[in-house]
């Protein structure tokens, strides 16, 4: 028996420390929100682009944003036993031994890749949720924040969430592989890319437009208008949209009223969050 415990002693350590990891993770991910949430508030009370929204919206934005943290840190649980069983450099890899190469300039490239291929499958998955009367539901609380700011980022359901995990977040570790550099550096950029072009501020990225994804530019997905909310659905990259016919450009009037025009949908977020209900 006791020979027996010993033996799955080091199995039982290497669990732990993966589990460990993966919260530390999660851990340093709520850090680095409070820090984005403070600065870009700031600057969205310096440089608003519309009204400011309430304190109250506000921190209901952080309560669902700590919610579907718990379910993510599961999800990213998950995925840390499946992740072993997959090509450390990707499908990718497969086709190209060695492809991002070694350095400084290796990790720029994983970075990047992880950002294009992440970006690529959200556009598809973005685009079928707004298409889908089915998947609707599961991301309208994330459109119904009346007054866009850089919380607003926090704000979706749990299933969503579960979603993206599924089409999003899994086929882009099938496609680039675990990069134990890239990976968090990439995770830093692009979700705190998130805080930046929901937040409230005024602020045009001028001729780069087309190229990185914006406060003026994303907001356009969130106003009311379908016309404009079924367009824009690159999280980082709107030349995606441009490809696919999907772009379009901010204009002077970057005031439009945003959120959905169900207002049962609105004024019941948490519900929203937990159990997004077809209507």
């Amino acid at each position: 028996m006791i020979d027996h415990l010993i033996f799955e002693l080091p199995e039982l350590t290497a669990t732990m420390q993966r589990i460990w990891s993966v919260v530390d993770h999660h851990l340093q991910g709520v850090l680095l929100s409070a820090v984005l949430i403070a600065v870009f508030t700031s600057c969205e009370v310096k440089w608003p682009s519309a009204a400011v929204g309430s304190l109250r919206m506000r921190l209901t934005n952080i309560s669902i944003g700590l919610i579907v943290a718990v379910f993510a840190l599961l999800c990213t649980l998950l995925l840390s036993w499946v992740v072993p069983l997959l090509w450390r450099e990707g499908l990718i890899g497969l086709l190209v031994p060695s492809w991002s190469g070694g350095g400084v300039a290796g990790t720029a490239i994983a970075v990047v890749a992880y950002g294009v291929v992440w970006d690529f499958f959200q556009y598809w998955f973005h685009r079928w949720q707004h298409m889908s009367a089915s998947l609707w539901p599961s991301h309208r609380v994330h459109h119904s924040d009346e007054s866009l700011n850089t919380t607003s980022a926090l704000r979706r359901s749990v299933l969503e969430l579960i979603l993206i995990f599924v089409f999003v977040l899994f086929p882009t570790v099938i496609m680039i592989g675990v990069h134990e550099v890239a990976a968090p550096i990439a995770f830093a950029i692009f979700y705190g890319w998130g805080f930046f072009n929901h937040a409230n501020i005024r602020l045009s990225l001028g001729v780069l437009t087309p190229v990185f994804s914006g406060p003026q530019w994303h907001r356009l997905h969130h106003v009311v208008n379908p016309e404009y909310r079924d367009r824009n659905f690159a999280a980082y990259f709107p030349v995606l949209d441009i490809m696919f016919g999907t772009y379009r450009a901010p204009s002077g009037n970057n005031c439009l009223m945003t959120g959905v025009p169900d207002a049962d949908v609105t004024a019941h977020p948490f519900r929203d969050c937990l159990l997004p209900r077809r209507r």
